[in-house]
Parts: C-alpha cells; sequence; structure tokens
C-alpha cells in the first residue's frame, strides 16, 4: 500500500479535525464558529491533492455549512468563508452541485461585501443562467470590495472575451481604457490594449 507523506496527512488531520468541529457547529458560539470556518476556507483553496477529494466532495458536509449559513445569515464573515469554502469544493474537488447549494449562492449574489465572493465562482456552477450571464457580469464591477470586484469582472471579460453583447462593448472598453491608463508598468498596458483589441475586432 502506498504510504502518504507525512505532510499530506498532516493536512488530512487538519481538514478531518476541521471538518469534524463543524459538524458539530451546535456546540460552539458564533465566533468559534467562524474561526473554524475561517481556517477550514483556507483547505480547499491550498494546492489540489487526489487525497483529498473524499474530504470534499462530502455532501453531508457541505449541508452543513449550508445549515451554518442558514442560521447566521447576519454574518457576513461566516458567509464568505462558506460560499468561498463551498465554490472551491465543486470547482476543484468536484463536489455534487444541488439546488440548495446554487440557491444558496443566488441568495448571497447582491450582499453588499458578500456577492463579490458569489461572482467569483456563480458564473462556474452548472445551473448559472447563460442567457442572462452579461446582465449579472456587468453588475460585477459596481460591487464591493472595489479591487476585487474589479479583478473578477476582467477575468470574466478575459474568458469571456469572444461573447460579450454589443450593448456592453462600449462600457466593457471604457473600462479597460481607464485601467490600461492607471497601469504603471508596460505589461500591464500591453495586457489591457489586447483585450481591447480583440473586443474591437470581433464587431
Amino acid at each position: 500500500m502506498h504510504q502518504i507523506n507525512r505532510k499530506i496527512q498532516n493536512k488530512i488531520d487538519n481538514i478531518k479535525y476541521l471538518q469534524n468541529e463543524l459538524m458539530n457547529f451546535k456546540n460552539f458560539s458564533e465566533d468559534e464558529i467562524s474561526n473554524l470556518l475561517q481556517k477550514f476556507e483556507k483547505t480547499p483553496r491550498d494546492e489540489v491533492s487526489f487525497y483529498f477529494k473524499a474530504l470534499f466532495t462530502n455532501l453531508e458536509f457541505a449541508n452543513v455549512l449550508l445549515e451554518i449559513a442558514d442560521k447566521y445569515k447576519e454574518n457576513k464573515k461566516i458567509q464568505i468563508n462558506i460560499l468561498s469554502s463551498i465554490g472551491n469544493m465543486i470547482r476543484r474537488y468536484g463536489l455534487e452541485e444541488t439546488d440548495e447549494i446554487y440557491d444558496y449562492f443566488k441568495t448571497n449574489m447582491f450582499i453588499k461585501n458578500v456577492g463579490v465572493y458569489v461572482a467569483i465562482h456563480l458564473p462556474y456552477l452548472k445551473r448559472f443562467e447563460k442567457e442572462n450571464s452579461w446582465e449579472y457580469f456587468m453588475k460585477i464591477k459596481d460591487m464591493t470590495p472595489k479591487k476585487m470586484a474589479e479583478t473578477t469582472f476582467l477575468n470574466i471579460v478575459n474568458e469571456h472575451i469572444t461573447e460579450i453583447p454589443n450593448e456592453h462593448k462600449g462600457e466593457v472598453i471604457a473600462l479597460l481604457k481607464q485601467k490600461q491608463q492607471n497601469s504603471n508598468n508596460e505589461g500591464g498596458q500591453k495586457y489591457y490594449q489586447e483585450l481591447i483589441y480583440t473586443i474591437l475586432k470581433g464587431e
């Protein structure tokens, strides 16, 4: 039998410990739960490994996270860490995307300082409504925190650059020109110019 190296085993043990604590969240205070979630959220973002797959595709655990989210609706820190955790568990490890999970993301789409964390993952969920995608994408750039919102929006523009509807091209190009002017290095300026050129070329 293949022996798991100590570094990986330590990570497995840590994930198991945090999941077990969170599965028993009713034994902890809101602050304690928030601290556990802050620690757990880092784990599915860490370097991907086959050894973590069974832990991060545990739907029972994901449902407990939804239960915590429902109990502490007004705690934005808890919501952000749960959104990030579930989003990465789906995208990086293949956690099953249920209606409950999708509805949870949709519920938080436009919550101040939370919606941008939804935007990082929502476009990659299977149930995402493609036909309304650009109406939603254009709202992302105005979310808060602003820097994260702009980065998320620019990533989407880069990935969907040939799909930008004509009615949104002017606004996207204006933002790219502003970013180009504010860029203090040649590489950044060239990057934005290439995006603008690609959009214009498609007209």
